[in-house]
């Protein structure tokens, strides 16, 4: 990598992006594309980055320094080393924004706006890359549980059915999700066609801490109890997708989800919903601005 004195050409910017590690699984042609349309920008100790409320014009990836980051008059995250600032928003088409300001000399790349959504609507390693790290982010927030532990919810537990959903009422349900309210009809019928309906008895373990989370369900009937290593317990129920941001994220389950009442679940697989997504990457751009909306709240 250059050093920071030494970043003149498109493919010094390259090797930049490239040692960050939230961009090392992004494929070359995307990082060619970013550093052939972004900048070097420099700020010195207390200059401001961004305004929240102006225009987002531009992410900021932070190579060196310190940033403070707020958003509606809150810290939300200090960076040191590596990060980025804009970028979530972006991703969210957020017009609100963050307040962002250096807090020492900070050395950045400054990426245009159209540039990242472009990317992300044409370019799957850069969605794919995203998704990961988003569905990270929401697992931290939540302490690796599907929701944070002292939530207070509705568990409804739905309305019980004696036969399997058609086709089209699967479509139909994904359709009614924010996820699918601005899909394509094609792309939600090849997810449609990948579901199964998998019944479970009252007591049954989904999965314990540890194991593979190569898919998750959507309940359709039922109350799950998720308890973590530690002791800490949510529960989730009809209408809850459980599961999908360990399976998204790429990392093993950190709880055990058993059922509290005879259950219907809607099984994804998560090669299945990848693959489709490589097919539909507009349809998993839309997944990446519901994931980064979810960071943001």
């Amino acid at each position: 990598m250059p050093a920071d004195g030494q970043v003149r050409s498109a493919r010094d910017r390259v090797l930049l992006l490239r040692s960050l590690p939230s961009l090392r699984a992004v494929d070359e042609h995307s990082l060619t594309t970013m550093a052939e349309r972004s900048r070097i920008r420099r700020f010195e100790e207390g200059e401001v980055i961004m305004r929240a409320g102006e225009p987002i014009d531009h992410a900021y990836i932070v190579t060196s320094g310190r940033v403070k980051v707020e958003r509606q008059g809150r810290v939300v995250t200090q960076i040191e080393g590596n990060g980025s600032v804009g970028l979530l928003s972006i991703m969210a088409h957020d017009a609100q924004g963050v307040d962002a300001v250096a807090l020492s000399p900070t050395l950045t790349i400054e990426v245009p706006a159209e540039v990242i959504l472009t990317s992300m609507h044409t370019n799957f390693s850069m969605v794919s890359n995203a998704v990961r790290l988003l569905a990270s982010q929401v697992l931290a927030v939540r302490g690796n549980l599907p929701a944070a532990a002292g939530d207070e919810r509705t568990l409804d537990a739905g309305t019980w059915r004696t036969r399997d959903l058609t086709l089209v009422e699967r479509l139909l349900l994904l359709r009614s999700t924010p996820f699918g309210k601005k899909a394509n009809l094609d792309s939600l019928a090849e997810l449609a066609r990948c579901i199964r309906e998998v019944r479970v008895d009252q007591g049954e373990v989904l999965w314990r801490p540890g194991d593979p989370s190569d898919h998750w369900f959507r309940v359709d009937y039922g109350r799950i109890s998720c308890e973590a290593p530690d002791g800490r317990r949510v529960e989730v129920a009809s209408g809850y997708s459980l599961g999908i941001f360990d399976s998204l994220a790429g990392v093993a389950r950190g709880y055990t989800a058993r059922a509290e009442t005879p259950l219907i679940l809607l099984r994804t697989n998560l090669l299945d919903h990848m693959a489709i997504m490589e097919t539909h990457v507009p349809l998993a751009a839309e997944m990446t601005a519901l994931l980064a909306r979810s960071v943001l709240e």
